[in-house]
C-alpha cells in the first residue's frame, strides 16, 4: 500500500489510558468519550516505552472498523509522567 493511500484508511485520535488488559492491551477513553481497545505499536514496543494507566496517547483507527472497537497506540504524548499525572 502506498503511504498516500494508508493515510486515507487511518486517522488519528488522542486519548487517556483508563486499564490494563490481558496481553499487552490497554483500554482508552478517547476525547470523545468512547472507549476502545487498544494494542501497542511495534515501534513504541521497540523503543520500550513504558504506558500506565492516566498516560495521554494517540490512537491510530483504521475507517474500515464497523464497530470502532479496536486502535494501535502509536505514541505517548509529552506531559504524563509514569504515574499518570501532569508533569511541571
Amino acid at each position: 500500500m502506498v503511504r498516500d493511500e494508508k493515510s486515507k484508511t487511518i486517522f488519528e485520535i488522542e486519548g487517556t489510558v483508563t486499564a490494563l488488559l490481558p496481553a499487552a492491551e490497554f483500554r482508552v477513553k478517547l476525547n470523545n468519550k468512547h472507549e476502545i481497545i487498544c494494542h501497542v505499536s511495534g515501534r513504541v514496543r521497540r523503543s520500550k516505552i513504558r504506558i500506565v494507566i492516566g498516560d495521554r496517547v494517540l490512537v491510530e483507527m483504521s475507517i474500515y472498523d464497523r464497530n470502532a472497537k479496536k486502535g494501535r497506540i502509536v505514541r505517548r504524548l509529552k506531559g504524563t509522567t509514569n504515574e499518570g499525572t501532569i508533569s511541571g
